[in-house]
């Protein structure tokens, strides 16, 4: 598998699949900074179908150097056939997903892997007359944390 085949969905169909499919996992790879000032998806009683690991941190945006330790770690135990990867806006995802084929195709050699290519505040404003897109901006349900 190469970075060609990670599919780009969007953050709409990520909330489908993620309440239609038991095997999907969302991994958010903002940093915690994001997390708590900008929000998070609410999955509500599906919670545990949302993984928060950083990629990088603000504001050094220096790479975690455990990523794929961390997620080693989160896929342990999981029954997990589609991992979804998501960022601001889909860059950082995108990198993270190509990052992480190898520890996931270790873990299920049939796993689909996605880049959630709208991410999580999405690529255009719609005060500035953009398509609005992003799993925020979209209206799905999201949440703050401390």
């Amino acid at each position: 598998m190469d970075s060609n085949e990670i599919k780009q969905i969007s953050s709409n169909e990520a909330f489908e699949e993620i309440n239609s499919n038991v095997g999907a996992l969302l991994i958010d790879v903002r940093s915690e900074l994001e997390w708590k000032k900008i929000g998070i998806p609410d999955l509500g009683d599906l919670n545990e179908r949302l993984v928060l690991l950083e990629l990088q941190s603000m504001p050094s945006m220096e790479i975690n150097q455990n990523f794929l330790a961390e997620l080693e770690e989160n896929l342990s135990n999981r029954n997990v056939k589609n991992v979804m990867f998501m960022c601001k806006a889909g860059v950082r995802s995108q990198a993270a997903a190509v990052k992480s084929i190898s520890v996931l195709l270790n873990a299920n050699k049939n796993i689909k892997i996605c880049n959630v290519s709208d991410g999580f505040e999405g690529k255009g404003f719609s005060i500035f007359g953009s398509m609005t897109s992003g799993w925020k901006n979209s209206g799905l349900p999201w949440k703050f944390i401390n």
